[in-house]
């Protein structure tokens, strides 16, 4: 418990030249309080699972939060993972409410090493069942964090424990909630010490698409693209930082803002015994093809993004051109050697495409 702050005249008549920091007890800052059902949502590459994991940790230990996970962090993580103190799962289209709560599933039961046994059923216990469990005896908090919380049928993962996310019907709460749960007749509600911390991309859909029901009860938290995050990575003195705020521009005026880049995509490059190389590979694998699916396969569009130099119309053949129903032309991707480090400058050093030639 804190000391009472005497008087400043006090303190000056009593001071005999020590740091007054070493007499007296402060308290420490509150940790930063979140909300207990949160959704970080954005574009892909802007540091969404990396954040969740980082909220995590700051729940749990009080970790302070920072835009990096070290080593140290992602061991800190594991341990507290084994301890039941918080866990994380990715949900898929196959994801089921007994992934996630509660299910039966058949144990065969060897014996004498042979592979005939008896058949028996027993009661699997799902991750929020569990760690709600832990989290109910505890004082400590318990995190759960959901990547990709729109993959998967909510309606049918949360089934009827989605109520109890409600803040206002955890236990010890005025409208604390329990519910029947199907298979084990058990009872089941929310301490308010769990909290659950989710990532959505809004280029796979945003928090509209989710269930009604569901939405309502989390908060949400936009997670911009930060292009400051690549500013002085070396790499044949291209601007990785102004070529990806121009690029986003770009798409957010033809395609829309769900449809943005991270960084995290372009961060491997800073790690790169090659850098241009690294920029070339993540360009032609991930950047381009994110960009034509944005635009809807049109090449027109992906060239008014990034140039001509990375993205061309290939005429047709000859023979085909006196049909009236052949296309001009077909927009393919540049040879990834033509590449150099103009064609990328030129995204932000000029209002136009960039160059063909250099």
């Amino acid at each position: 418990m804190a000391k009472k702050i005497p008087p400043l005249d006090e303190l000056l008549s009593a001071w005999d030249g020590t740091e007054l920091s070493e007499t007296l007890d402060f308290v420490a800052p509150p940790a930063r309080a979140l909300p207990r059902n949160l959704i970080l949502a954005g574009p892909p590459g802007t540091g969404k699972t990396t954040r969740a994991l980082q909220m995590a940790l700051h729940l749990v230990d009080g970790t302070p939060l920072e835009q990096s996970c070290s080593p140290d962090r992602a061991a800190r993580f594991e341990a507290l993972r084994r301890d039941e103190k918080l866990d994380l799962i990715a949900f898929h289209p196959a994801y089921r409410y007994a992934d996630l709560v509660e299910s039966i599933q058949p144990v065969l039961a060897r014996r004498d090493g042979n592979d005939q046994g008896d058949l028996r059923y027993s009661l699997r216990v799902g991750v929020l069942k569990r760690l709600a469990q832990h989290a109910a005896y505890s004082s400590d908090n318990h995190v759960l964090v959901i990547d990709q919380i729109h993959r998967a049928d909510l309606n049918a993962v949360f089934g009827d424990v989605a109520l109890l996310l409600d803040p206002a019907r955890r236990l010890g709460q005025p409208g604390e909630t329990h519910v029947t749960l199907p298979v084990s007749q058990e009872q089941l509600a929310l301490p308010s010490n769990l909290y659950v911390i989710a990532t959505l991309d809004t280029a796979e859909g945003g928090a509209h698409n989710l269930p009604p029901a569901l939405r309502r009860h989390f908060v949400y938290e936009m997670m911009p693209s930060r292009p400051e995050w690549l500013t002085g990575i070396a790499c044949q003195g291209i601007a990785l930082d102004k070529m990806l705020a121009a690029l986003n521009a770009r798409i957010h005026w033809l395609c829309g803002e769900p449809w943005q880049i991270g960084p995290g995509w372009l961060l491997p490059v800073a790690e790169a015994s090659e850098p241009f190389s690294a920029l070339g590979q993540i360009w032609e694998q991930q950047v381009l093809p994110w960009l034509w699916q944005a635009c809807g396969h049109e090449g027109e569009k992906v060239a008014a993004l990034v140039g001509t130099a990375f993205v061309a119309p290939l005429p047709a053949p000859k023979l085909l051109q006196a049909l009236s129903q052949t296309p001009a032309a077909q927009w393919r991707n540049t040879a990834r050697t033509s590449w150099k480090p103009a064609h990328f400058k030129a995204l932000y050093t000029s209002g136009k495409t960039a160059p063909s030639k250099v």
